[in-house]
């Protein structure tokens, strides 16, 4: 279901708009919880984090680069974590998200592998696709080689 705010932003070519402040609301007001991340058997313990991002693609909502590493062709999961990081830098790190630069801030990390787990302390909504599916604290993502193809464009444009 679409908001009308978004349809009203996007008629005034500001539909990003929406999207930065549904991340400010969620950096500023989220209640943290930690995490085991295990990721092709190596793992990390946060403490609290924001949110941790699995994708096959280099884009999220609204044209956030979470994952300027991610290709969608070379069999991997690239990850963000936005862990201990502190509130003052918000507006530094969306605008640098946006470019994929969001990694030189501390707190904020990037892996990537076939087999990642995340075990959080208290369930956490989880988005599938830009879509909030669900409640969990056992998370686990895979890549099955050879199940989906995809044609990912080179820099022109080209398949």
């Amino acid at each position: 279901q679409r908001s009308n705010i978004k349809t009203i932003l996007n008629k005034i070519k500001l539909g990003k708009l929406c999207y930065v402040t549904i991340a400010l609301k969620q950096l500023l007001f989220l209640k943290r919880c930690g995490a085991t991340i295990t990721v092709d058997g190596h793992t990390t313990k946060l403490k609290r984090f924001y949110f941790i991002a699995n994708m096959i693609h280099r884009y999220e909502g609204g044209g956030f680069m979470f994952c300027p590493d991610a290709t969608g062709d070379n069999g991997l999961i690239n990850q963000c974590v936005v862990g201990d990081f502190i509130k003052p830098l918000v507006p530094v790190a969306l605008p640098k998200a946006f470019k994929g630069e969001h990694y030189s801030i501390k707190g904020i990390t990037k892996s990537s592998g076939t087999d990642i787990t995340i075990e959080t302390t208290k369930p956490v909504w989880i988005h599938t696709d830009g879509e909030v599916h669900k409640k969990s604290s056992h998370i686990k993502v895979s890549i099955s080689p050879a199940k989906l193809r995809l044609i990912c464009p080179d820099e022109s444009g080209n398949p």
